[in-house]
């Protein structure tokens, strides 16, 4: 499980039950699952410039953290046919994100 505050009024919380971005000042809260995420069973948020970083147990998703005019997140996923097959946990670094485990 991994939670983080983003410009203090949005909570992304992501568990192995799947993501949680729950809007503080609205009172808004989206679920994303299986049927949304190619894994629901996320391990890590890193947080980015425009984006967020969540490692799952089936690869890395990159998620923009503005919604779109909707209101749904953008998703782009990099799994098995990017390289990614297992486990991933990431870091933030001073020059950049780190993969510091990848499988099991």
């Amino acid at each position: 499980m991994d939670i983080i505050l983003v410009e203090n009024d949005i909570l992304w919380v992501a568990t192995t039950k799947g993501l949680s971005i729950i809007n503080i000042k609205d009172q808004l809260i989206t679920n994303y699952g299986d049927e949304s995420l190619h894994s629901s069973e996320l391990w890590d948020l890193v947080e980015g410039k425009d984006q967020m970083y969540v490692g799952s147990t089936n690869g890395l998703m990159v998620m923009r953290k503005e919604p779109l005019e909707n209101g749904d997140y953008s998703i782009y996923y990099l799994g098995p046919s990017q390289g990614f097959y297992a486990r991933i946990t990431i870091k933030k670094q001073a020059q950049g994100l780190k993969v510091v485990r990848y499988g099991w």
